[in-house]
C-alpha cells in the first residue's frame, strides 16, 4: 500500500480479490465465465498434478490437467463453480478446441501459465519422478 497503513485481518478477508474473464466458446454455444483459482483450488491442483506425473510414471491413463482445471475455474455469473473436481473427467469429451480455450484463459488469470507450461513440456515423457509445476 502507498499510504503506509497495515491491512487488517477483515480487510484482507473482505477484499474481492479473484479475477474474472468471460471467454466466446461458440462451439459450446456462448459464452464461459472463467475464474482465478483460490489458494484451494491451486493447491488441490499442485496434487492432482503430482498425481498424474505418478500415473504416467506407472503407464496409467491420467486425467486430463486442461479438464481439471476448466472444471477449478468455470463459474457461472455469481461466481459459483459449474463443475466439481469429480466432474473434471466429463470435460475430457469436449471438443478440445474449445476446452483449450478455456484452460488457457484459467492459466492465465491463476498465474500458472508459464511455469505450468513449462513443466507439462518438459515432462511430455513419462518420468519416474513427480515435481510440483509451480516453486
Amino acid at each position: 500500500m502507498t499510504n503506509g497503513t497495515y491491512l487488517s485481518k477483515d480487510a484482507i478477508l473482505g477484499a474481492v480479490d479473484l479475477e474474472f474473464r468471460d471467454i466466446s466458446v461458440p462451439e459450446w454455444g456462448g459464452m464461459v465465465r472463467v475464474r482465478e483459482m483460490t489458494a484451494a483450488n491451486r493447491e488441490r491442483f499442485m496434487d492432482a498434478y503430482e498425481k498424474r506425473q505418478h500415473a504416467r510414471a506407472e503407464g496409467e491413463q491420467p486425467m486430463s490437467i486442461q479438464a481439471l482445471i476448466v472444471a477449478m475455474c468455470a463459474v457461472d455469473g455469481a461466481g459459483v463453480r459449474l463443475f466439481t473436481d469429480d466432474e473434471a473427467a466429463m470435460l475430457e469429451r469436449k471438443s478440445s478446441r474449445a476446452l483449450l480455450r478455456v484452460y488457457e484463459a484459467a492459466m492465465e488469470l491463476s498465474a500458472l501459465k508459464r511455469d505450468v507450461q513449462a513443466s507439462l513440456v518438459k515432462n511430455s515423457e513419462p518420468s519416474t519422478s513427480a515435481g510440483s509445476p509451480i516453486a
